[in-house]
């Protein structure tokens, strides 16, 4: 979602961010409109955060990337928190969301790169 904001704008972002939160609230029997109300925030999240960070820079990027991973993670637990009766969070899969989140902010630069150079690469 990052990326397709850096690259294509917001508005085909928001569009994205929204029928991927959609699809993913449908197929996976949650309650439908908390992933698409997620991703928008997370979206808006990195509008905002991008007038304050150069999104265009490497470091900028993997910033903006960490940031917005946060925020997802962040908000998702307190909705699930607030929609599912209150009850506790889980902190056995912190472990596996330091990995996610570090994996994530590894190779996003190194994603963004290769999809840039495939999005200009000269077609014969």
């Amino acid at each position: 979602m990052v990326y397709l904001y850096l690259s294509q704008g917001e508005n085909r972002a928001a569009i994205f961010a929204f029928l991927q939160g959609l699809f993913l609230s449908i197929y996976s029997g949650t309650n439908c409109g908390i992933f698409p109300f997620s991703y928008v925030l997370v979206l808006i999240f990195v509008l905002i955060i991008s007038n304050f960070l150069d999104v265009h820079t490497k470091s900028g990027s993997i910033l903006c990337v960490s940031l917005a991973l946060l925020f997802k993670y962040l908000l998702l637990s307190t909705i699930m928190y607030l929609v599912f009766e209150h009850q506790p969070i889980d902190t056995s899969f912190l472990k596996e969301l330091l990995i996610r989140f570090l994996l994530t902010v590894s190779l996003s630069s190194t994603i963004f790169s290769a999809l840039n150079k495939i999005r200009y690469a000269e077609v014969f």
